[in-house]
C-alpha cells in the first residue's frame, strides 16, 4: 500500500466536506440576501425551513450560519411546513400571541380609574371633551395605592 496516497486521501476528504459546506452557505446566503428585502418575518422563516429541509441532516446549522436566523426560528418553520399549518396571508404570527392588556388582568381597574377621574374632572358633565387636573403619574400612584400596580404609560394609553 502507498501510505502517501492514503494520507493524502484522509486529509483531502474533510477539506472537501468543509469546502462543500462553505459553498452551500455561500449559495444560501446569496439567495437569502436577494430575497430578504421582500420577505416578512413569516416568509423568512419558511424560506429558511425549506432550505434546511432540502439539505437534510445538519441543514438547520448551515442555514443558521448563512441567514443568521436563530435555530429556533428555523425549527419552528420546519414544524409549520411538516404540520401543514396554513395561516391567513395577512398574518405573520399565529393568533393569541403577545401581551394581554392590563385591563384583562384587573377587571375593576377601569372602573376605579373612572371613579378617581370623576372626582377630579373639570368641564360640563354632558360635554364629551373633559379634562383632569391630575397627571398620568398621579393617576398611576392612586391606582397603585388601590391595588392596581400600573405605570403612567399604561394610564396614558387607557
Amino acid at each position: 500500500m502507498n501510505w502517501e496516497v492514503l494520507s493524502e486521501e484522509r486529509h483531502n476528504k474533510p477539506l472537501d466536506k468543509k469546502k462543500e459546506k462553505r459553498q452551500k452557505i455561500i449559495d444560501i446566503k446569496e439567495r437569502f440576501e436577494m430575497l430578504e428585502p421582500h420577505l416578512n418575518e413569516r416568509s423568512k422563516r419558511l424560506f429558511a425551513a425549506t432550505e434546511a429541509m432540502a439539505l437534510g441532516h445538519g441543514g438547520i446549522g448551515i442555514v443558521h450560519e448563512a441567514t443568521r436566523l436563530s435555530r429556533k426560528t428555523i425549527t419552528a418553520g420546519c414544524q409549520e411546513l411538516q404540520e401543514g399549518t396554513v395561516l391567513d396571508v395577512k398574518k405573520v404570527r399565529q393568533s393569541g400571541g403577545g401581551r394581554h392588556p392590563v385591563t384583562a388582568h384587573h377587571l375593576k381597574m377601569l372602573s376605579e380609574l373612572e371613579n378617581i377621574l370623576t372626582s377630579n374632572t373639570c368641564a360640563d358633565p354632558e360635554d364629551l371633551l373633559q379634562w383632569t387636573n391630575l397627571s398620568t403619574r398621579a393617576l398611576s400612584k392612586f391606582l397603585t395605592d388601590k391595588g392596581f400596580p400600573v405605570s403612567h404609560v399604561t394610564i396614558g394609553n387607557s
